[in-house]
């Protein structure tokens, strides 16, 4: 059989099969088969005879470097930071529903570039006269190819002399491997910002926030403005960037 424990919850005995661990819960006894850990905050400080796995699935805060070793490490669609892992041989890593690991082993976790059959906007110019301008487009729908679960942004700079010139076009992209809550923090809450920020739910009018000058903290602010996008769009407001509200901001 398999014993589950939540929340705070330890055992201190002996488990005669397997067992799993969730939230902050903890072993201090010992188990006779194998136990999976679930996220960063279970702990085991007791005895595992069989395997020791450290899973993350997608929904799980995964920010925390893992660094123990002789463990199975299983990325279950989550993004897993193990940079500065200490890890030997017999640590396994490995990947189930597209999850990846930052400065680990493959599949590393990449930004897929788009590409971008933007048509620029026209203006004329005075002659001999060389104008320069820099847009940005942050609307997905303008923007062709860009993946499924991938927010998108393109920029392009217009060099025109005499009406005639050149475009360069640029793009970048950056999926969200979590959902997002307050106290959050990362680049992907920073792309949430912007995202917010240029479809009128405003973080905030000046400094930290505000448009350009968006953060990698969830704080009070973001809520506020996601809860209002939320409401927006029919999405149960709760202020929490999960699973609805991700799947609208990737197609829209």
């Amino acid at each position: 059989g398999n014993t589950i424990f939540n929340d705070t919850s330890s055992n201190g005995g002996n488990i005669y099969g397997n067992a799993t661990f969730n939230n902050s819960s903890t072993n201090f006894g010992t188990i006779t088969k194998s136990a999976t850990f679930n996220g960063d905050l279970s702990g085991n400080s007791g005895t595992i005879t069989l395997t020791k796995t450290r899973r993350y699935p997608i929904n799980l805060t995964t920010t925390r470097d893992f660094t123990d070793s002789d463990w199975t490490v299983l990325a279950d669609g989550a993004r897993v930071n193990v940079s500065g892992s200490i890890s030997n041989d017999t640590t396994t890593f490995s990947s189930l529903n597209n999850g990846c690991f930052i400065g680990g082993p493959s599949p590393v976790c990449t930004d897929t570039p788009v590409v971008l059959p933007i048509t620029p906007p026209t203006f004329s110019s005075g002659s001999g006269m060389i104008l320069s301008t820099t847009f940005t487009l942050p609307m997905k729908s303008l923007i062709q190819n860009c993946s499924t679960g991938y927010f998108c942004t393109a920029s392009t700079t217009i060099k025109t002399e005499n009406n005639t010139g050149s475009s360069t076009i640029s793009a970048t992209s950056t999926k969200f491997y979590r959902y997002l809550q307050i106290g959050d923090i990362g680049s992907d809450v920073k792309i949430l910002q912007q995202y917010l920020n240029n479809h009128a739910y405003i973080i905030a009018t000046i400094g930290p926030g505000s448009i350009g000058h968006e953060t990698t903290i969830f704080g009070s602010l973001t809520k506020k403005a996601l809860i209002k996008f939320q409401r927006g769009h029919g999405i149960p407001a709760t202020g929490y960037f999960g699973p609805i509200t991700q799947k609208y901001v990737s197609t829209h």
